[in-house]
């Protein structure tokens, strides 16, 4: 066999044509798992502290430093509010919540907002000031919470 004229034989250029087309599927599979891996290492890091992110840090499970007395800095006050009811409007189905940062919001409840204390359904009026409640809304244009559940905690 002569080793001067093997670059030319057919052979020889489908095996190297092969070779180089493996390398480059082996170079863009690597690539792809190299960029995949460090976007779950990122969305990960990005899940574990997206509490600490936009509510600021909490400690214990949850934020939360044990289960009585409810700590208000626990929850994010999103789409809701926590506190204690500061006043209530029979007339116009609504309440004012005051949270610990001393900012009073105004929930309106309609018929189809769950009310309740523990697991148990209660009535509007059932609401007395004083009592600590969860309220789970959206806002409306008027800058109040529709309230969708409120939950007293006490």
């Amino acid at each position: 066999m002569d080793f001067n004229k093997l670059p030319q034989s057919k052979t020889f250029k489908r095996a190297a044509l092969l070779v180089g087309l493996l390398l480059i599927v082996f170079v863009s599979f690597s690539f792809g798992a190299f960029v995949g891996y460090h976007k779950a290492r990122f969305s990960y890091a990005w899940g574990e502290n997206y509490d600490r992110n936009f509510a600021g840090p909490h400690h214990g499970i949850f934020g939360m430093q044990g289960m009585m007395p409810f700590d208000s800095s626990a929850f994010m006050n999103a789409h809701g509010a926590f506190g204690t009811i500061a006043g209530i409007d029979s007339t116009s189905a609504m309440i004012m919540i005051k949270g610990q940062d001393n900012l009073e919001k105004t929930v309106v409840i309609s018929s189809s907002t769950a009310l309740l204390e523990h697991r148990s359904a209660i009535a509007f009026s059932d609401l007395e000031t004083g009592e600590s409640v969860v309220v789970i809304g959206t806002p409306n244009e008027q800058g109040q919470i529709e309230a969708r559940l409120v939950r007293i905690l006490q």
